[in-house]
């Protein structure tokens, strides 16, 4: 089998829409400063299967959702232009297929561009599949962002074809640090790592030829990971589970002081749209 390092070629970083927010209604004994949080989406070029997505980020279907999305974009405001979808961006580089889309969870800065692509295999865990077939605005899914999923088949709508990350039995140093892991694409190119709290069966990815570890929203940035005790009430219920949140920040914490080597990017801190190759 070869190894990741060989299989993995580039990964690029994209900006999706962002929300804005303010950290004193954040976290309490902070003064009002305005924060842009972006939706982040990683394109990675694997050498067999091609083009795969990790997330999708905003498109413009959140503020296509009724009442749902008025009361959205007044505690959360969003801002995405067509120019800023992930579809968009990468037909500007002449990318048009994905092969692959591994999800993170299925909140709407996320799935936002699942309907924009058809043909791909879509992978996440059996939580956030959960949370697509059987929607209630209490998980933060939202029903015009989802795929028609049949519940009966590995199948979906638009010819979209699904896939549940499955724990993996082999043993990985990131075993140390997690619940459970997943061997993504089966050739150790992309691991899966559960990342619970925030939603239950999130997922990150770690790529090992690059150290990188895409840690969705396990936190909101770095500047939150220290500030999980001083979180605001409503921002804790944002949360599906609020102490495994503070769980697994202190997971990363320690993958973090016992492999400096390995760069922690979180979804919504603010970044340089770069590439790695």
């Amino acid at each position: 089998m070869e190894t990741g390092g060989v299989l993995i070629e580039r990964i690029k970083l994209f900006q999706c829409g962002y929300c804005v927010n303010h950290l004193s209604h954040i976290v309490k004994h902070e003064r009002d400063k305005r924060l842009e949080f972006p939706a982040m989406v990683v394109l990675i070029t694997h050498k067999k299967y091609g083009n795969v997505l990790f997330d999708t980020g905003y498109s413009k279907r959140i503020y296509q959702n009724g009442i749902i999305s008025l009361i959205y974009n007044l505690l959360n405001p969003t801002h995405v232009k067509e120019a800023d979808t992930i579809r968009y961006r990468l037909q500007q580089e002449g990318i048009t297929a994905i092969d692959k889309i591994i999800l993170s969870h299925a909140h709407p800065d996320h799935i936002g561009g699942l309907k924009d692509f058809q043909g791909y295999e879509l992978i996440a865990t059996k939580e956030v599949w959960e949370s697509m077939e059987h929607i209630h605005i209490s998980n933060l899914v939202f029903g015009n962002q989802v795929p028609h999923i049949n519940q009966k088949t590995q199948a979906c709508g638009e010819g979209i074809c699904k896939r549940v990350a499955q724990p993996t039995k082999n043993k990985h140093f990131l075993s140390d640090y997690f619940s459970e892991i997943y061997d993504l694409l089966g050739d150790g190119s992309i691991w899966g790592v559960r990342l619970d709290g925030h939603c239950k069966g999130q997922m990150g990815i770690y790529i090992e030829a690059f150290q990188l570890l895409f840690a969705a929203d396990s936190s909101w940035g770095s500047l939150f990971m220290e500030r999980a005790e001083q979180m605001r009430w409503i921002p804790r219920k944002i949360q599906a589970d609020f102490e495994s949140y503070k769980e697994t920040i202190q997971r990363i914490q320690k993958l973090q002081r016992e492999h400096r080597e390995i760069k922690v990017i979180f979804s919504h801190e603010p970044f340089e749209e770069r590439i790695y190759e």
